[in-house]
């Protein structure tokens, strides 16, 4: 959405780092895969919903032509406030905003310091996810077992079990999962490195080709499936990280061009002064809750082979795991699980 009012080099730092080239309108395919993703639950069996919102400074001189962009390819809502004179009111209905689409999962996004007399707009963008495993693992199997962290240190953690018909696949340096969620729609990798520590390795590797590609079209076969229940919020402020992936400019008060959005003044320049990513994911035996919000504030098949032993799945040290629209491969959560006990 910061996208479609960047211009200049701004606009080739952001389309550079999220790898932008080559699409000739990608805002038109963004709105294909909100639509396609928002449909009321294909089969009834989940919950997913995405939400985007534009929250303007009510004297602040937008573009139709950018409203119209976040309103037509993003869906989303556009809402007049008052940074100027009731910032913390407008902090605490944005941030509400945030708490309603994430059924209260995502709480105070916004924090004080980030909304002040000077913002001009506010973009946000929530996703929830719920939904119960095609194959449930049965609680009276869930044990207390060790899980190693990466340092060596052995902990105690409920590992969930169960022998069931997966994806699976395997090769010198990690194993592979697929989990999936009710009618099979959408789905859990889980990719397990073969060292303790190898997860620093296989995530220098990590591809949206390769991940899908470590999974699908792969051997459907019996697993025993160890796997530790984590529940999980994380928060995260991007800036100085998408400033080290190369969107330098939209974090620079003189350089930053954003004059897609709204006029060029010559007294204020907009750019983004923080972006704000937080996370929440429940994996139990019965299935997985997850919610995501992001904020950016501005101021001014395989062929058959041959029979093989049962394998052992057996996730006890750190491992990455992604939710995944099983349709059109797109990933909608991707994190890391260093330890299960973290919260």
């Amino acid at each position: 959405m910061l996208y479609a009012g960047a211009k200049g080099a701004t606009a080739d730092q952001i389309a550079s780092t999220l790898h932008f080239e080559g699409h000739s309108d990608i805002h038109a395919t963004f709105n294909y895969l909100i639509e396609g993703l928002n449909a009321p639950s294909r089969s009834k069996c989940y919950e997913l919903r995405i939400a985007n919102a534009l929250w303007i400074q009510d004297d602040y001189k937008i573009f139709p032509e950018y409203l119209e962009i976040i309103e037509n390819s993003y869906f989303g809502g556009i809402s007049k406030m008052d940074f100027k004179n009731q910032s913390e009111d407008a902090r605490n209905k944005i941030n509400k905003w945030v708490e309603d689409r994430t059924e209260n999962k995502i709480k105070d996004l916004l924090k004080p310091e980030m909304v002040n007399v000077l913002t001009r707009l506010i973009l946000t963008n929530a996703i929830y996810f719920l939904s119960e495993w095609s194959k449930k693992f049965k609680k009276h199997n869930t044990n207390e077992e060790s899980f190693t962290l990466i340092n060596g240190q052995k902990v105690k953690v409920p590992m969930m079990y169960q022998k069931e018909m997966h994806i699976y696949y395997e090769n010198q340096d990690f194993e592979a999962l697929e989990l999936t969620y009710f009618r099979d729609e959408l789905s859990m990798g889980i990719i397990l490195p073969k060292k303790v520590d190898g997860i620093i390795e296989i995530e220098k590797s990590i591809t949206s080709e390769n991940l899908t590609g470590w999974i699908r079209p792969k051997l459907f076969q019996e697993v025993e499936v160890y796997l530790p229940k984590f529940k999980i919020t994380s928060e995260f402020k991007l800036a100085e990280t998408l400033k080290e992936m190369g969107i330098v400019d939209a974090f620079d008060q003189d350089k930053a061009d954003f004059t897609g959005i709204a006029p060029k003044d010559p007294n204020l320049n907009l750019f983004i002064s923080e972006v704000v990513h937080k996370t929440y994911v429940d994996v139990n035996e019965e299935g997985t809750e997850a919610a995501a919000a992001t904020a950016a504030v501005m101021l001014l098949g395989a062929a058959p082979e041959e029979p093989r032993p049962t394998p052992i799945f057996r996730v006890d040290h750190p491992f990455l795991f992604f939710i995944m629209d099983v349709k059109t491969k797109n990933i909608l959560f991707l994190g890391r699980i260093m330890d299960p006990r973290s919260d």
